[in-house]
């Protein structure tokens, strides 16, 4: 993958979702309103130029589900709420600051900075879910929102427990433990498998959450770039040098947040291999893109009745459509080039009709089964991201 075919697929995926936002910031989509199909919206539009998308959203946001303390209305998932129950706020603080509202972003922050281990630096759990529990993921992306708003001392706090989870390794050559309690003890020992997948990274097993080890490159990588803390490029190469260990994580549809640290590490340092790594995890979302530019979920393969609902879709697809127009931007401007923001909302109309024709074509077309549907949507893929490249 070369970066202009990435920066084609990022721009189908951007016109494809912007083609069903509604000027209210709702999705017309016909799904059940919820924070969960919202909160990676803004992030997505302001990292693709379109401030006006993020500042629908944001204020769809602000009037349904931000309350006055700067809190999000705590979805009914035991996962978010348990585990990762500030992950959301980090989204829709960064979609805030980026997308032209840092009123909206202050207040989250300072609900969040409320919410940071006094001795730890660390965010996980809610105050309510005892006992409470604090891991990497919710650090990395919440520190990242600080990063974003140049609020670096809560985001050095965060580095520090980031580096203290390293440390604390029983064997760091088969795994990673990710989470750890109150008192700083690594959780180790597992009610049953699901909670495991939650909690530790297995090198050798497929499928793991490699997002774990993904949002602290990409957050260390910032603050590094952000501080010039040589210590902070070093913990991120420390978790980078992880991923060599991890069973096909580049090419795992998690890798997202690997990308873009891989991406701000060759902006910083101007290593080339940073560069080519960007690429190859992005390259593992590009490969599971649909054909008109977004992303399904498949339970079972192709065919009928194997897609998960569109609030699914629309989650993973904001995601990934962010990732990958930071990824190539970030890439453009450490080669020196364009940012290619500007691209993102100067493609044509007639481009984004015949998406829309396309799409409509797909969704009669997901009738089909097997071998059918599969040809026929990736030669529709082809076409359709060989114009959108062109304009």
């Amino acid at each position: 993958m070369n970066l202009v075919n990435l920066h084609g697929n990022a721009t189908a995926a951007y016109r494809w979702l912007r083609a069903h936002l509604a000027e209210n910031g709702q999705w017309q989509f016909g799904v059940e309103p919820g924070i969960d199909i919202y909160y990676k919206a803004p992030w997505c539009f302001a990292a693709n130029g379109d401030q006006h998308a993020a500042a629908l959203t944001l204020a769809y946001i602000e009037q349904n589900y931000l309350r006055p303390d700067g809190d999000l209305c705590a979805p009914d998932n035991p996962v978010i709420n348990e585990r990762h129950a500030f992950y959301q706020h980090a989204f829709v603080a960064i979609g805030a600051r980026l997308g032209g509202r840092p009123d909206m972003a202050t207040r989250m922050l300072d609900f969040l900075a409320r919410q940071q281990h006094p001795v730890l630096g660390a965010w996980g759990s809610r105050a309510n879910v005892l006992p409470q529990r604090w891991d990497t993921i919710s650090t990395a992306a919440v520190g990242l929102a600080f990063i974003e708003s140049h609020r670096l001392d809560e985001a050095e706090r965060a580095a520090r427990f980031l580096h203290f989870m390293l440390e604390q390794q029983p064997d760091p050559g088969a795994g990673f433990f990710f989470s750890a309690d109150s008192g700083g003890e690594l959780l180790t020992d597992f009610a049953d498998e699901h909670e495991a997948i939650e909690r530790h990274v297995r090198f050798a097993v497929r499928g793991q959450l490699w997002w774990a080890i993904g949002f602290p490159v990409l957050f260390l990588a910032r603050l590094y770039e952000e501080s010039g803390d040589r210590f902070h490029l070093d913990t991120c190469l420390r978790y980078l040098g992880m991923i060599d260990h991890c069973h096909q994580a580049w090419n795992d549809a998690s890798s997202g947040k690997l990308a873009g640290g891989c991406a701000v590490l060759y902006r910083t340092t101007g290593e080339q291999g940073h560069r080519r790594n960007a690429l190859r995890a992005a390259s593992a979302l590009v490969a599971r893109q649909n054909a008109v530019g977004g992303w399904y979920r498949m339970c079972k393969g192709p065919g009928p009745g194997n897609f998960q609902p569109n609030a699914v879709s629309l989650e993973i697809s904001t995601e990934f459509a962010h990732w990958l127009a930071l990824v190539s931007q970030t890439i453009a401007q450490g080669d020196g080039t364009s940012t290619l923001q500007s691209a993102f909302v100067a493609v044509e109309k007639p481009v984004a009709r015949w998406m829309r024709q396309a799409e409509r074509m797909l969704l009669q077309q997901r009738l089909l089964a097997g071998q059918k549907w599969y040809g026929w949507k990736v030669g529709l893929r082809q076409r359709i991201l060989r114009r959108v490249s062109r304009t």
